[in-house]
């Protein structure tokens, strides 16, 4: 990062272990001062180090990694230069942890012993190294793959329910059907207003003439409010003529989550551009979160931006498989895109000699990225399982593999997947607490995203 430039936050929203894993993460020069209460630390920072840090030094920071509000203001100058021995931000977070519990039992903190228990030498530990896997074309059959788990798998297979109530269904099979199956979603044909939707996951309904809904506009609306009731929780998307502004703002008032004009014809062009419009709000509704991420969003944008601006986007990958590295031995990011999850790129893994894309719709995955959360076993056999470790470019993966979602903005931009070679996952808390974060500083290498195939 090039230049000065000012940040300030609060630890209420960014905790200062998490703080100090992002600004080493991102090799960043500058300042840190961090304030709570009667408590204040300064820090000067080169590449992500510190100086060697002293007995009071580590009683400050420990007081303040405990700390539940307070703030930090982050100004970063090239210039700064720092004499000496340093250590990493992310160890003067090991050693005021060890300095915190040491604290209550001897007023000599032992410094020296906490650096030499740590395994922390004056040169920097050696990152593993980085595989960045260049994008390609598939060759595998993706589809077949999915045909295959659905017949003799479909318990590995997770495809969202996406329910359409059309005058004319035909409209909706064949190309639409295998568009959509492409993407992870499953075509749920529904019968009219009354339709069950019981394990629907979104609700399109398609009117394509105003003449559809007359005399039973009660009927649709009801339709509607029992989408979106509290029990259900299901989107709406209401494709129809937008002429009657009365009935618009009813549709609205109603809960409707989008409205679509209908499609100028049923084939060519004004078909074509209909579906793709479509299938990006379906997207999005799919994708937004069912909780709020409070305050945690505009800060860190901010942050990750100003941290890893001018940078490569590589390096934004490097950063993140640098946390990684702290709790496990191989991991990898898979990238979330519309039609496929594709392996990105980490360590220890053979990634390249893996499938490098896995269709949307396997549960393993699709479940992470729709707000399942972290997972930190995979103890259950099966055909999703053996997938993923093929993306990884093994045979088998331990039960004590870790899938970690990675978001930005309430989606999920890719997961994490990883593990210590069967060794228990003792410190995964720690890539879980940066997991809504780390999404954030992806996204520049994500752009633009792809809508095709593979």
């Amino acid at each position: 990062m090039h230049g000065r430039k000012k940040l300030a936050g609060d630890l209420a929203n960014l905790p200062l272990g998490q703080l100090l894993r992002l600004v080493e993460a991102a090799g960043t020069t500058g300042r840190l001062t961090v304030e709570s209460g009667t408590e204040r630390v300064e820090l000067a920072i080169v590449t992500g180090r510190v100086s060697r840090p002293d007995a009071l030094m580590l009683r400050s920071v420990s007081r303040l990694l405990h700390a539940g509000s307070g703030r930090f203001r982050l100004e970063t100058d090239p210039e700064v230069v720092i004499e000496g021995t340093t250590v990493p931000l992310s160890v003067l977070e090991e050693l005021a942890e060890n300095a915190g519990e040491r604290a209550a039992l001897s007023s000599d903190l032992g410094v020296d012993e906490l650096i030499e228990a740590s395994l922390i030498a004056e040169d920097p530990v050696e990152s593993p190294p980085i595989h960045h896997l260049p994008p390609i074309v598939s060759d595998d059959p993706l589809e077949a793959l999915v045909e295959e788990l659905r017949d003799a798998a479909p318990e590995d297979l997770d495809l969202a329910q996406i329910g359409v109530v059309a005058a004319d269904p035909r409209l909706w099979r064949g190309t639409v059907e295998a568009r959509w199956r492409e993407r992870g979603w499953e075509l749920r044909l529904l019968a009219g207003p009354d339709a069950p939707l019981d394990g629907v996951d979104l609700v399109v309904v398609h009117h394509q003439l105003s003449i559809t809904r007359v005399g039973s506009e009660d009927d649709w609306l009801r339709l509607v409010r029992r989408a979106r009731s509290p029990e259900t929780g299901v989107a709406v998307v209401w494709v129809g003529p937008m002429a009657d502004s009365r009935w618009v703002a009813r549709l609205v008032h109603a809960g409707v989550d989008f409205l679509l004009p209908p499609p100028a014809g049923d084939i060519g062009e004004p078909a074509e551009r209909f579906h793709e419009v479509l299938a990006m709000v379906v997207e999005r509704l799919i994708e937004r979160r069912r909780h709020e991420e409070g305050g945690l969003g505009e800060p860190l944008v901010e942050l990750a931006g100003a941290l890893f601006s001018g940078a490569a986007p590589e390096d934004a990958v490097a950063a993140v498989l640098q946390l990684a590295s702290r709790v496990l031995r191989r991991a990898g990011i898979v990238r979330v895109e519309p039609t496929v999850f594709r392996c990105w790129a980490g360590f220890g893994y053979p990634l390249a000699e893996g499938v490098r894309v896995l269709p949307r719709g396997i549960a393993i995955l699709e479940r992470a990225v729709r707000g399942q959360g972290p997972v930190a076993s995979i103890e259950t056999p099966g055909q999703g399982r053996r997938q993923l470790a093929r993306l990884m470019g093994v045979e088998t993966l331990p039960d004590t593999t870790c899938i970690v979602p990675l978001e930005a903005r309430g989606r999920t931009v890719a997961v994490l997947v990883g593990d210590r070679e069967g060794e228990p996952l003792d410190r995964l808390g720690e890539i879980v607490g940066l997991a809504p974060r780390l999404g954030l500083l992806l996204e520049g290498a994500l752009e633009p995203r792809d809508t095709g195939s593979p």
